[in-house]
């Protein structure tokens, strides 16, 4: 056993003097992922793909993707000549085949009959084809478009309830939706029409639904599209049987969204028909339009020099409901043709450029999220690195304290409460503070804004019943209570089950500001994740938990003094002012907050207090980063006094924060911005700093983005050192020596880890990372909190109890996570509720410890 304790402890402490090595090696790591990508001066990104075969082109094919291939199939043209020349228009049957990277279409398959005009939506069973006509009458059929095996093939769907064609339809979580067109040609329709029909393709017999129709005219030719949850429908023709007004060119949007109905939104700055439907979507909250026929050339003559349609792009942000311009098509607007995601692009295949001529080009778009040009600044950069490299010499300055690893875990218990309380608040709240909750309230409302008022709810519980425990004996890991409540197994459960929570939690709050920085000058976000890493690294190895603290004491300061200014600055640039905040939040139910209902999958008034006040005893009783801090100061009373400043601090941060995503909200919605497109809402905070504050002032802000990592990644590697250490040490006898360097080896490869589990996950889809990280908290925290609630708040509960209820608790949470539709604030109370039950029950066939 000792000698096994030796090699293990000479491995690590080999980590201790590499630190020097691991660093440079983070730096040569960090040059080389320091070639900036070329900014796109426009969101999209045109390419020319291989044109169809028919040279003529087609209007209104039938257009999608299927098993990795681009399939259009039908549509009409003219290939004899112009109609204004007596050229007889033709529909066709035949169906092309582009696989990717190809040179050239395949051709030789076919439809079941020559057809155009109708409505085409991909799935991954196949494209959906619905109605169109043909030369001679108007149809019901619905098919399954599929290619296999290098074979086309057609499956009947149910037909539609009656014959049409010139629709617009979109496809949300299986649903196929079919909106407006005509049932008859246009000379002889005497209007248009307002059905909305959905065919369920998720059940065993699908059957199309008519569903209630959106408040407002008939209409063909609209455009559709499939956004946040909702389907929209827009734009396109109303008929009417005025001979001089034949055509009235719509540019009125309605949203519709499953269980709440129709809505109407914002109108779009001009009329828009014919455009390519479905609408290309760009990230999680814009759908653009393409260009499209605005009217203002009906009846253009002589016909043979109609000029072509708009080539304007619009684009709609379905978050602050707003319209703005997005740039120009970069060839002659294409109108009657489905938009298709194939290959990572939107892409339009052929298509009708002015009327009665088609063009056989194909063109694909894709959207470069890098498109917004650097504006970060020479002067902002220089402040960045200031406050940064600032950091790095306060932890040189701490270095030379570090003679053992009383000083280097808990500095000495000498540190002030003041400062462990500001240093427990930018841990907690740090980044998640700064960039998700805004975020929050600029995508959704107020009604997360309970859940940090149960922080103060807690403190209560935390100082007199947790607090006491931990400070009665010279521990440094909390988890040594659990050894002296149970036994040295129970305790390195507890040990284990922080360490996996915080490696898993690591990543995330690293990945957070790297985004960001990415988001605001440019810079590639591996390289901001091998910065950031690199320098939480640099000073928690040089400075132990002193230079944590107080590089946190620093970083506090700067996370609310950024938020204030940039809340000023909000509200000087929104109409009216906080006024003006009011009223347009207000109008918006942006400030909803309280939510009364018994419905335990909302986040009702019940779930979001009760959830989140059971939630605390994860982080402040259950949690080394947190409970670390309370071991610093002289004093059970400092502590305390610490542990109330950051619990007060969190209600008028919290105000704060939900009111700088508000303001976000009303600013980008009275200011629309087209470098929103494409952009997640966790960055439009940053977004807003980079391009909107003064140089310098800037960089100063953004300095407190990365404040806030740091916060949160230093705290976590010496939590973890700390931990890993003592029980390691609980093991096998070390010197005060060998463990110090140990730590510091420990921290050095967190650092790695940190910056590796982080590159995992800037690829992920997430879209509030605030959410990501309660359930996190909820399904791994609730366990371990258990465990301390079993010990100090029974007697009977013993060891084994201990265990299996932990053990319980997990498996209980996974399985109402997987299989409930529970809301994830109730997953901590869960948790300790159920591993303190289990716990208690299954110590009673147990001698309890005396």
């Amino acid at each position: 056993m000792m000698r096994t304790c030796g090699v293990l402890s000479d491995i690590i402490q080999s980590q201790g003097r590499l630190n020097s090595v691991a660093l440079g090696g983070l730096l040569w790591l960090l040059v080389l992922l320091l070639a900036l990508p070329t900014m796109a001066a426009e969101p999209l990104d045109w390419v020319h793909l291989p044109p169809l075969p028919d040279e003529t082109g087609v209007a209104g094919p039938f257009a999608g993707t299927h098993n990795h291939v681009l399939l259009v199939g039908g549509g009409a043209n003219f290939p004899d000549g112009m109609p204004w020349d007596g050229g007889e228009k033709r529909w066709h049957d035949a169906v092309y085949v582009l696989e990717p990277g190809a040179e050239a279409w395949q051709t030789g398959f076919k439809l079941p009959r020559p057809l155009a005009y109708g409505v085409s939506l991909s799935l991954d069973a196949g494209v959906v084809c619905i109605g169109g006509d043909d030369a001679d009458t108007f149809h019901d059929d619905v098919f399954l478009l599929r290619y296999e095996e290098g074979t086309v093939t057609t499956t009947l769907l149910p037909s539609l309830p009656h014959p049409l064609a010139y629709s617009a339809g979109a496809v949300l979580d299986g649903r196929v939706y079919v909106a407006g067109g005509l049932r008859a040609p246009e000379s002889e329709a005497t209007e248009a029409l307002d059905v909305f029909w959905m065919l369920d393709l998720t059940t065993s017999e699908p059957q199309w639904e008519a569903l209630p129709t959106w408040p407002g005219p008939e209409r063909f030719l609209a455009f559709a599209a499939a956004l946040d949850g909702s389907v929209f429908v827009g734009g396109g023709v109303q008929l009417s049987e005025t001979a001089d007004a034949r055509r009235t060119y719509l540019r009125d949007v309605y949203r519709y969204t499953p269980g709440a109905g129709w809505r109407q939104v914002a109108d779009m700055p001009r009329p828009a028909a014919a455009a390519p439907t479905p609408a290309p979507t760009v990230g999680d909250a814009h759908f653009l339009v393409l260009g499209g026929d605005d009217g203002g050339l009906l009846g253009f003559q002589p016909p043979a020099d109609h000029p072509g349609f708009t080539r304007e792009i619009l684009a709609y942000h379905a978050t602050t409901d707003a319209w703005l311009t997005a740039g120009a098509l970069p060839f002659e607007t294409k109108v009657t043709v489905p938009a298709v995601y194939w290959q990572d692009a939107w892409t339009v295949p052929s298509g009708e450029v002015r009327p009665g001529v088609r063009a056989a080009s194909v063109w694909a778009a894709h959207f470069s999220p890098l498109w917004r040009r650097a504006r970060f600044g020479v002067l902002n950069w220089t402040v960045l690195s200031l406050y940064l490299g600032a950091m790095v010499v306060m932890a040189m300055f701490f270095a030379g304290r570090q003679r053992d690893t009383r000083e280097f875990f808990l500095g000495s218990r000498s540190m002030p409460w003041w400062a462990v309380g500001l240093s427990i608040f930018a841990t907690q709240l740090s980044a998640i503070t700064f960039i998700a909750i805004p975020a929050r309230s600029y995508g959704a409302d107020w009604t997360y804004f309970l859940a940090n008022m149960s922080i103060p709810l807690a403190a209560p519980f935390v100082i007199y019943c947790f607090l006491p425990y931990f400070r009665r004996q010279p521990i440094a890991s909390a988890y040594e209570y659990l050894e002296q409540r149970f036994n040295v197994a129970v305790r390195f459960a507890g040990s284990a089950a922080y360490v996996l929570l915080q490696l898993g939690r690591i990543g995330v709050v690293l990945f957070i500001p790297s985004l960001t920085l990415a988001t605001v000058t440019g810079m590639d976000v591996r390289v901001a994740i091998v910065l950031m890493s690199l320098l939480a690294t640099a000073y928690t190895v040089l400075g132990g938990i002193r230079a944590v603290i107080w590089t946190d004491v620093i970083q506090a300061v700067v996370l609310i003094g950024g938020a204030v200014l940039c809340f000023i600055i909000l509200l000087a640039g929104i109409p009216d002012g906080f006024a003006g905040l009011l009223r347009i939040g207000a109008e918006q139910d942006k400030f909803t907050t309280f939510l009364w209902d018994w419905d335990a999958t909302l986040p009702v008034v019940w779930v979001v207090v009760l959830g989140n006040f059971t939630a605390q005893f994860v982080p402040y009783a259950a949690d080394q980063t947190v409970v670390q801090r309370y071991l610093t100061t002289a004093t059970t009373r400092q502590a305390a006094k610490s542990i109330w400043t950051n619990a007060l601090l969190c209600i008028p941060i919290s105000f704060l924060f939900f009111g700088v995503g508000t303001a976000l909200y009303v600013y980008y919605r009275t200011h629309p911005d087209p470098q929103l497109i494409g952009l997640r809402n966790d960055a439009v905070f940053p977004l807003f700093i980079a391009g909107t504050l003064p140089p310098g002032i800037a960089g100063g802000v953004i300095a407190g983005v990365f404040a806030a990592t740091m916060s949160s990644v230093d705290s976590a590697m010496n939590s973890i050192a700390t931990v890993v250490t003592s029980d390691y040490r609980r093991l096998c006898s070390i010197p005060e020596e060998r463990a110090l360097r140990m730590a510091r080896g420990l921290t050095a490869f967190l650092g790695l880890f940190a910056a590796a589990s982080a590159l995992l996950i800037a690829s992920a889809d997430v879209r509030y990372l605030w959410d990501q990280y309660v359930q996190l908290l909820g399904l791994f925290g609730g366990s371990l909190a258990g465990m301390f609630c079993l010990g100090i708040f029974t007697r009977r509960a013993n060891s084994i109890g201990a265990l299996v209820g932990g053990a319980a608790s997990a498996v209980i949470l996974f399985l109402v996570s997987a299989y409930t539709p529970l809301h994830f604030f109730l997953y901590s109370g869960i948790g300790i509720g159920s591993c303190i039950v289990v716990g208690y029950v299954a110590s009673l066939p147990f001698p309890a410890r005396k």
